[in-house]
């Protein structure tokens, strides 16, 4: 039945219609792209805090998200992509950013003002393109870097993740369809 639901919800494209080459289909998806940075400011010569700390906070965050039901698209060492595998509702898209916010808090909760890293993470609905296969193909939500805010320090998320929740959040500088969850 899931995969009957996953082949339903893919839409073929032709070159002419979306642009995308023949073959392409695009299947509706919610993406979280989270970002570690050392905060140089912070940085004092020979300490291996914001060291321990990029490797703590990507699995924090995972930590959270991984009851939402995404899967992990891509993953280095500063930074991770993770995606629905069904079609999003505003559920979904409403645990997945509650989600995000706990991780962000997590991350940075305690007294310390100096914060070894720094953490964005932006949650985007849009489409995964495929293949016929089902295969995902480097482009669309894949590409996170083309639709995450750069340099971004908090939770933002954009107006079709918040659906109608973005009448009172403050957007994102430069990013005008991304919308403040958390700094």
């Amino acid at each position: 039945m899931r995969v009957e639901a996953l082949r339903a919800s893919l839409t073929p494209s032709s070159s002419s219609k979306s642009g995308l080459p023949a073959g392409v289909l695009e299947r509706p998806s919610l993406a979280v792209f989270a970002e570690v940075r050392i905060n140089r400011a912070a940085l004092a010569e020979g300490d291996d805090e914001p060291l321990d700390a990029i490797e703590t906070t990507l699995s924090a965050v995972w930590a959270e998200l991984s009851p939402t039901e995404l899967i992990v698209l891509g993953e280095t060492a500063t930074t991770l992509l993770a995606v629905s595998n069904s079609p999003p509702d505003e559920a979904l898209a409403a645990r997945v950013i509650a989600a995000c916010v706990r991780a962000h808090r997590r991350v940075f909760n305690g007294p310390d003002p100096r914060r070894a890293v720094e953490l964005g993470i932006a949650v985007h609905v849009g489409a995964l393109h495929v293949n016929e296969t089902g295969a995902v193909l480097p482009s669309g939500l894949a590409r996170a870097r083309s639709w995450s805010p750069a340099g971004l320090s908090g939770v933002a998320a954009s107006r079709a993740a918040l659906a109608e929740a973005c009448h009172d959040k403050e957007p994102v500088a430069g990013a005008a369809v991304f919308f403040w969850v958390e700094r």
